[in-house]
């Protein structure tokens, strides 16, 4: 009785290249299947390399690998399956028995690859490899956007998320001194004398950190590399290293929630505290043209890991607090309210006064008629 399960069939380099083989090849999730071709070069007894990327536009890689490597064997798969919602396109260059390109873009795996080699003893072709990848990207320099750490089935990887950000104004949404720290942060970026890449932003839930950051990625002419507090343990570890090399420009490190990760060693996280150190001040840092590490954290500044603080590694500290009662009377006047303030309030409390469980205290004017 013949096996219809694909994953129990046999594939090898040699005979992977029939219609049969790589139709049941292309049947398997993109995370099995990777599996099976690493596996595939785990044969020839040298541990496999894997290099993952992503945001690629496939049909400019696709045409590029095609001229670079004309003798290649190409498949070129593009279905529409009833168990996915749209359409599935995907690659395979084999371009020698251990080396592979494999990209897809489908519901599971979108706009992502991954080259696989068990021997590469050219590295100027990896580097070719790297740069033709990056050629490769897609760019939209007209919208807002930053790239954001995930952890598919597959590998990390860094996926672009556009955002629609509106113009403010800084000085009506933040007190007097928050303008000097914004213009230091902002000079520091351009500024061959600047001396610490970390920006810490702290202060109390609801006084505008991510509203600041999001008015930052809008602004600063640096890629942005958001990693939640969760994903910040992969700092320094050699997957995510290789992925920033790819991205060539200068960039910005966003760490936001961070109380947990850079409070004093003794919890347990000295690992993630090193590893923001020699981003900001190591060669690792400089290698992977990282300019700022910004992050953000509910704590006091006596609970951060002394380390994080001094002079040569943090370039600027600012404690985000309550908007005073005049500025707080001024932006909640612009935003249509009828309300008179009359104690600081965070961000959070003049934007959603009218949400449930938000409780002003004001001033009572004339008689409260009922």
């Amino acid at each position: 009785m013949e096996n219809d399960n694909p994953e129990e069939k046999t594939f090898s380099i040699d005979h992977i290249l029939t219609n049969e083989n790589l139709n049941n090849l292309y049947r398997l999730e993109w995370n099995r299947r990777i599996s099976l071709l690493y596996g595939l070069l785990n044969e020839t007894n040298k541990i496999p390399q894997k290099l993952f990327f992503g945001d690629i536009d496939g049909d400019v890689l696709f045409r590029e690998l095609k001229a670079m490597f004309p003798t290649a064997f190409v498949h070129y798969n593009e279905v529409n399956h009833e168990s996915e919602a749209g359409e599935k396109k995907a690659f395979l260059f084999v371009i020698r028995n251990d080396l592979i390109v494999h990209f897809e873009n489908s519901q599971h795996a979108h706009d992502v690859g991954v080259i696989m080699y068990s021997v590469l003893e050219d590295e100027a072709l990896l580097e070719h490899f790297k740069i033709l990848i990056n050629s490769c990207r897609k760019r939209k320099e007209d919208k807002n956007c930053f790239y954001l750490l995930t952890s598919p089935p597959y590998g990390l990887e860094l996926k672009r998320i556009e955002i629609v950000i509106q113009k403010f104004d800084l000085s009506l949404h933040y007190n007097d001194d928050f303008v000097e720290f914004n213009d230091h942060l902002v000079r520091s970026v351009t500024s061959e004398k600047r001396v610490g890449k970390i920006v810490l932003m702290n202060g109390l839930y609801g006084t505008g950190k991510t509203f600041y950051i999001r008015h930052l990625i809008a602004t600063l002419k640096l890629e942005i590399i958001y990693l939640t507090s969760s994903m910040a343990a992969h700092l320094g570890q050699p997957e995510l290293t290789e992925m920033l090399l790819q991205h060539d420009g200068e960039k910005a490190i966003v760490i936001e929630d961070a109380e947990l990760l850079i409070s004093r060693r003794n919890e347990g996280n000295s690992s993630i505290v090193s590893s923001i150190l020699n981003l900001s001040d190591g060669i690792l840092g400089d290698a992977l043209k990282v300019k700022l590490i910004i992050i953000t954290s509910n704590s006091k500044l006596q609970d951060i890991d002394p380390a994080v603080l001094r002079k040569g590694r943090l370039l600027v500290n600012y404690e985000f607090g309550k908007l005073k009662r005049d500025k707080a009377q001024k932006l909640s006047d612009s935003l249509g309210y009828k309300t008179a303030i009359v104690e600081d309030l965070t961000l959070a409390e003049i934007y959603n006064q009218e949400a449930p469980g938000v409780i002003l205290k004001q001033e009572k004017l004339g008689f409260n008629l009922s």
